[in-house]
């Protein structure tokens, strides 16, 4: 039988947390009146959170053995939330052994509470670190003082409403730096104070003003321009942002005002994002600038982006990228909008060092188009209902290449006169001329066909009409891929996906030799049939001799006879 004996070790976990996350635990285990030695896997439950943690290998020594409650499974936050005691079960290798009584912990000594007085919680030192109560000056507060004592912020409540503030103050006790956050009935306010005597960083942090023409940074602001809101300068005084509200009451949106957004580097000024106030506080414009100036006392814009009044309430945004150089030198690299020519459709414009247009991507109509410096367009993608077409000119502004998907038809001319035409309906190819590469210089192991003749008779021309509809209906003379591989492979080439095609124009090398052969054989005939007419010439001399011969013999015998 299993005996639990446990020490509950309450003294760390007190002056952890007074929310406990972890709590060391020590028991003593026996068996039969034995102290355990060994190890045992131990069950932890808090039926009350339904809470169970479970420690594997748990060293014994002697009966005693130590865990850490919440080192695997997080003890639940509220814990102890409203009772003094919770009941925890305990099992050991899988056997439930009892139960024990957890106390809650007693508050730490360093946490001093007396009745309707302040709270006081002090350091190691004895030094008072923070103090909380309800019967001072601003009625609810916390104090927080730093380990000399010297008070360094405090959180308050009063009738008029709260404050926050955090502060440092010198050995003297005056402020160095502070925060304040406050309401009072009326409004709410923070405000930032703060010294750098190192020279690196923020000084202060000016709030709630307003300027008519009193602009401390950059050239003089037109007309009646105003501004409002909070700066942040370095400890010389230099603009580094600026945030609030702006109006121009000289431009064409007087009573009209918008918020404004600038941030400056150490010697220029960054970005700036506000309503175009000089004519509409409604339309925004965010802008990036560069390091050089203007020429007029500000500096370059390298990006901006606005959105821009069209006709009747419409409404479109321009994106525009540029290059700059020292005294106002610059021009826009890239322009992006949503309504380029007027079209409310979007466009992209790519500039030369000029500004002239060298690249048009028009939204509206889907043109693409590379424009001349000198003005016009030398390439040109289009549609048309739907189909793309492809024309490329020359500096004559003549058409040298044109395709169009509608017809299927590829026009290459000269100064505008075409010179080849591809039908992509039909496959039908026309050229003034064709020409393969063929010089011998780009040739090596030349070697003279042989039977030409023999195997240009082993070919068959064909006539035959394309499956595909989609490719030319007429009747079609050649050969069969086929059939051809089986006399000269070198003419077929098959595809990946088996299919074979055939080179016709070097079929053109065999009929050569296979002419050439036959010539010869025709050469060798005439010759023989000269010959042959030589002798049967001879032979038909011969036959007149002997038909003369005879017909003396016959025309003798008679003679004879008559005499």
């Amino acid at each position: 039988m299993k005996k639990l004996f446990t020490t509950l070790v309450l003294l760390f976990f007190i002056a952890t947390s007074m929310i406990a996350q972890k709590l060391p635990f020590q028991g003593y285990l026996e068996e039969s009146g034995v102290p355990v030695e060994g190890t045992r896997n131990f069950t932890f439950n808090l039926p009350a959170y339904g809470w169970i943690e479970t420690f594997s290998a748990v060293p014994v020594t002697n009966g005693v053995y130590n865990v850490v409650l919440g080192s695997n499974t997080p003890l639940p936050k509220n814990i102890f939330g409203g009772v003094s005691e919770i009941s925890m079960n305990v099992g050991v290798n899988g056997t439930p052994i009892g139960s024990i009584t957890l106390y809650k912990p007693l508050v730490s000594a360093n946490t001093l509470l007396d009745a309707e007085r302040d709270m006081t919680i002090v350091g190691p030192n004895d030094s008072t670190n923070l103090k909380m109560g309800s019967n001072n000056l601003y009625y609810g507060s916390v104090n927080f003082y730093d380990s000399l004592g010297v008070q360094q912020g405090f959180l308050s409540a009063d009738p008029a409403g709260g404050r926050l503030q955090l502060n440092q103050r010198d050995g003297s006790g005056n402020f160095s730096s502070a925060v304040v956050m406050r309401t009072n009935n009326t409004s709410s306010t923070s405000q930032f104070y703060g010294q750098n005597t190192t020279g690196d960083g923020i000084e202060l942090m000016i709030t709630d003003y307003i300027t008519a023409n009193q602009i401390d940074f950059g050239p003089v602001m037109s007309g009646n321009y105003q501004r409002s809101g909070t700066d942040w300068k370095d400890n010389a005084g230099n603009l580094l942002a600026a945030i609030g509200n702006t109006r121009d009451e000289g431009g064409s949106d007087p009573t009209g005002h918008s918020g404004y957004l600038s941030l400056w580097g150490t010697n220029s000024f960054n970005i700036e994002l506000t309503g175009q106030r000089w004519q509409n506080n409604d339309l925004p414009i965010f802008q990036l600038f560069g390091s050089n100036d203007d020429g007029a006392g500000w500096w370059m814009r390298n990006i901006g982006a606005e959105v821009v009044a069209g006709a009747g309430t419409d409404n479109y945004g321009n994106i525009y990228l540029s290059n700059s150089d020292n005294g106002g030198i610059g021009n826009d690299g890239l322009f992006l909008t949503s309504n380029l020519n007027a079209t409310s459709g979007g466009g992209i414009e790519v500039k030369d060092n000029t500004s002239a247009n060298r690249i048009i991507l028009e939204g509206q109509t889907g043109l693409i188009s590379s424009e001349r410096a000198s003005g016009g367009s030398a390439v040109r993608l289009s549609q048309n209902a739907g189909s793309g077409s492809i024309a490329v000119e020359n500096a004559a502004q003549d058409v040298n290449f044109f395709y169009e998907a509608e017809s299927n038809i590829l026009d290459i001319s000269n100064a505008g006169a075409p010179t080849i035409q591809l039908n992509g309906a039909t496959g039908v190819l026309t050229a003034n001329a064709y020409n393969n590469p063929s010089d011998r210089r780009l040739k090596r192991e030349i070697s003279s066909l042989d039977n030409a003749l023999e195997n240009t008779l082993k070919l068959r021309g064909t006539s035959y009409f394309w499956k595909d509809e989609k490719k030319s209906q007429q009747r079609q003379i050649g050969v069969i891929a086929q059939e051809l591989e089986e006399v000269y492979p070198e003419f077929v080439h098959t595809n990946k996906d088996g299919m074979k095609s055939v080179n016709y124009a070097q079929m053109t090398a065999v009929l050569i030799e296979a002419v050439k052969e036959l010539n010869a054989k025709i050469e060798k005939l005439e010759s023989d049939n000269k010959e042959l007419t030589t002798a049967l010439n001879e032979q038909q001399k011969l036959n007149d001799r002997i038909t003369k011969l005879e017909k003396l013999l016959l025309e003798n015998a008679k003679l004879a006879t008559n005499e």
